[in-house]
């Protein structure tokens, strides 16, 4: 009898712990099926605009419109928001307590909070005195009246949205023309030289719109010309020369219709030098001082650069008593 009682006492304490029913929670959500959603549980109730609280909540991920979770006893409330596609985030339900009646379905909130996309066309810091060639999207120019000119050294401009969330698309016009859309990895082209107005703007995912945004600038690739002008004391000032001869100046004109003219350039190409080393033109050029610096015949070499650093072609002239040749 002594054994059967020890028995019958343990079964009693073992069935008495194994009986006590689990904490659960049972929510029935007003949403299709595949819906998907975030259950956050709280020890203590959070703040507004997901505010810093003491505690840290317990996150459970629910796939369907049925929650059915055992929460610990110290999570005492709970919150509710929806999951959309691509990651997307919806609002908060109202804090609720563990232990609240939920027979009737939980509305969520069916609007996700979403970061719209910022387009960025890459633009310099002007650069007042002096400009220089940059490798980067646009050259500054300052004007005379004191503001800054941007201009296109490229054929092609590229682009690109700046943003979290993936992109649909990117759309563009030039000019007021129709609305693009940007080629895919691909720069836009711009062929003639001149004024642009490029409007340009994003769409995510989900439909978010940015404003649209807009940069002017003037594409300029074409190199100066340089006209060259010979005058001698005999002859006057002529473009053609019937003959020269050690007095004969010659005077160096560059002409640009994109940014305006920059600075020209000259060399004395002497016989039996392999590299040239050109001066910059500040006054006329005397014939006579490139025979004395090459002691015989000799090639002029001129060229001009305009204010975006686009670079003429060399000219060549052969230098020899009484005639000119180019």
């Amino acid at each position: 009898m002594k054994r059967i009682g020890i028995l019958f006492l343990f079964f009693c304490l073992t069935s008495v712990i194994w009986s006590q029913p689990k904490k659960e929670l049972r929510i029935l959500i007003d949403a299709s099926e595949d819906s998907n959603f975030e259950l956050e549980l709280w020890k203590e109730a959070p703040g507004e605009d997901d505010a810093v609280t003491k505690s840290v909540p317990e996150v459970i991920f629910i796939k369907g419109n049925r929650i059915n979770v055992n929460p610990k006893d110290e999570f005492v409330f709970f919150r509710v928001r929806r999951i959309g596609k691509f990651g997307a985030k919806g609002f908060w339900t109202q804090v609720y307590s563990t232990t609240a009646d939920t027979n009737s379905p939980l509305s969520v909130p069916n609007e996700y909070k979403v970061e719209k996309p910022v387009v960025v066309v890459k633009k310099e810091v002007p650069k007042i005195d002096p400009p220089v060639v940059n490798t980067d999207s646009f050259v500054l120019v300052p004007n005379n009246s004191g503001t800054v000119s941007r201009f296109l050294t490229r054929e092609k401009l590229n682009v690109s949205a700046q943003t979290n969330t993936k992109i649909a698309g990117t759309k563009y016009r030039i000019n007021g023309g129709n609305w693009q859309t940007t080629p895919d990895g691909q720069a836009l082209a711009f062929q003639e030289e001149g004024e642009y107005d490029l409007e340009y703007y994003s769409t995510d995912l989900l439909g978010n719109k940015e404003p649209i945004r807009s940069i002017q600038f003037i594409k300029d690739t074409k190199a100066p010309r340089t006209n060259v002008q010979w005058n001698d004391p005999n002859q006057g000032n002529l473009d053609v020369p019937k003959f020269i001869s050690s007095a004969t100046k010659i005077s160096l004109q560059a002409v640009d219709s994109g940014s305006g003219s920059g600075d020209s350039f000259y060399s004395f190409f002497c016989q039996g030098i392999s590299n040239p080393s050109f001066k910059k033109y500040d006054s006329p050029i005397s014939v006579g001082d490139g025979f004395s610096e090459c002691k015989n015949n000799y090639r002029l070499l001129i060229y001009s650069v305009d204010k975006v650093g686009n670079r003429e072609e060399v000219q060549d002239f052969e230098i020899k008593f009484g005639s000119t040749e180019k």
